[in-house]
């Protein structure tokens, strides 16, 4: 039974890794923009592959599967689609990056422009996401 077990798992592992390793590959020699790039083109439409370009911390600790069926119930109710981003800032401290977005969305509550402060941290030398922070746009009322 212990030598079917670990068979089974050892050989969905390798199935894991295989499936990943072209990506990751792709990573390796990626900049932080890069990935950054693919996340926009790839969330929220494409959620199997933007999954690759987080970190366990990024998804909760959530398996990538459990990730994608918790993004895909939330994204399916608030109806989220973006309608532009826009990398505006790149700071690199040497320790993480953050790039900083302005984006233009809908949702079932209405459009509203935010900013995304999107921090990249190095994992085994590939940068992932590591923590996304959405804030507000403030709008400029004129004095009269």
């Amino acid at each position: 039974m212990k030598t079917t077990f670990l068979a089974t798992l050892i050989s969905g592992f390798s199935l894991l890794f295989v499936s990943v390793q072209p990506i990751w590959a792709e990573q390796a020699t990626s900049t932080p923009v890069q990935i950054v790039q693919e996340w926009i083109n790839s969330y929220p439409h494409r959620l199997e592959r933007a999954v690759m370009f987080t970190s366990p911390a990024m998804r909760k600790d959530l398996t990538p599967n459990q990730w994608i069926r918790a993004k895909k119930k939330l994204l399916a109710a608030v109806k989220l689609n973006y309608k532009n981003r826009q990398i505006v800032s790149v700071r690199n401290d040497g320790y993480q990056v953050v790039i900083t977005l302005i984006t233009h969305i809908s949702t079932i509550h209405g459009e509203k422009e935010q900013w995304e402060q999107i921090t990249l941290k190095p994992f085994c030398s590939i940068w992932l996401i590591d923590e996304i922070k959405v804030k507000s746009v403030p709008h400029l009322t004129q004095a009269k």
